[in-house]
């Protein structure tokens, strides 16, 4: 016949049958409890996740709306800002600034 020893609790004591039932039956309380916190938990956490799709997909929405109404990824300034420069107007600028440099090295060399 085997030798059965009786388990140990935490502390070294060995309980009774009682005690063992009523900290089993504490032990499954608390499972219980954890468990409904559990499922609390998760469906807090559906909601929030449903939440978050919503808010993307509005998101994605509005800046579709965006890229449609914006017809380059990049602000575009008027044309009627900044005139368009003929080559009239180079060509008076280059002979312009040519004729500054000749007159200050002129200027600068004949001191």
């Amino acid at each position: 016949m085997p030798n059965w020893d009786p388990p140990l609790e935490d502390d070294g004591v060995t309980l009774g049958p009682e005690e063992s039932l009523q900290r089993e039956i504490e032990k499954s309380k608390s499972l219980k409890v954890e468990r409904l916190q559990l499922r609390n938990e998760i469906e807090s956490l559906r909601s929030k996740n449903v939440q978050l799709l919503n808010e993307n997909e509005v998101l994605k929405q509005a800046l579709a709306n965006v890229k449609m109404n914006a017809p380059g990824s990049s602000p575009r300034v008027s044309s009627s800002a900044f005139p368009r420069i003929t080559t009239q107007t180079i060509y008076f600028l280059l002979i312009f600034n040519l004729g500054a440099v000749a007159f200050l090295l002129h200027y600068f060399f004949n001191r």
